[in-house]
């Protein structure tokens, strides 16, 4: 995550996310100061990913959509 961050400097963290399936994905956006989105659909387990306390939990790829309306659209 940071890396990515290094090539896109004047891009600010608040208009950022990463939706991931394990808890280093969280793990990594938290890190980086970015929200994270856990998809509770993909490889990793629904408890791994609370553990790792991502800002939002998606069930499904309508959640997502919704989470991004509501936290990104102003």
């Amino acid at each position: 995550m940071q890396h990515a961050l290094i090539h896109f400097p004047g891009v600010d963290k608040k208009d950022l996310i990463m939706i991931g399936d394990r808890n280093h994905d969280i793990i990594g956006a938290r890190n980086a100061g970015i929200d994270s989105i856990a998809v509770a659909y993909g490889y990793g387990s629904v408890e791994e990913l609370k553990n790792a306390e991502p800002t939002f939990i998606a069930n499904s790829v309508e959640e997502i959509e919704e989470i991004l309306n509501v936290s990104f659209v102003k």
